[in-house]
């Protein structure tokens, strides 16, 4: 099994968007070897870029807020090309499914950084080179687990 860290939107309320790894189109390699049953912790950041098809933007938690397992392979959506209030458009167009999650835990963002040997100040915008999602070292996660079972937020 590998382990897998990838960032999210805040969602929108009612909370109808599935909690997948989702992947531009550049970014399709990103997850080569992802299989089904990997581990996979999701990241939230603190504020999202506003749609152009909905009214309000919600806060996020800035930390790990769940985590799951690969349910299925890499497959493309066909939901199209998401177009931003600025004027800016994404193509969010693979995603791999998630299912089985625990949510009853936390890791704030400064705890993650230094669990990942991060720079504290480190905001996960443009993580792993724009991909958003990461495999990671089963050391790694398994500390990151046990720190969102204990809803760290800050040195532990």
């Amino acid at each position: 099994m590998r382990n897998w860290l990838t960032t999210h939107y805040p969602h929108y309320e009612p909370d109808v968007e599935p909690w997948h790894i989702y992947l531009q189109r550049q970014y399709k390699h990103a997850v080569d070897g992802i299989a089904v049953g990997d581990r996979v912790f999701f990241y939230e950041f603190a504020t999202r870029r506003a749609r152009k098809d909905r009214a309000q933007k919600p806060d996020g938690a800035q930390g790990v807020v769940r985590v799951g397992f690969v349910a299925g392979p890499l497959f493309k959506n066909t939901e199209g090309t998401t177009e931003y209030d600025d004027g800016g458009d994404a193509e969010w167009c693979w995603e791999v499914p998630a299912d089985r999650f625990e949510v009853d835990g936390f890791v704030a963002r400064e705890r993650l950084c230094e669990l990942l040997g991060y720079k504290r100040n480190y905001t996960f915008r443009g993580f792993s080179g724009g991909t958003g999602v990461k495999q990671i070292g089963a050391m790694q996660a398994d500390q990151l687990l046990s720190a969102f079972r204990r809803r760290e937020a800050k040195d532990a």
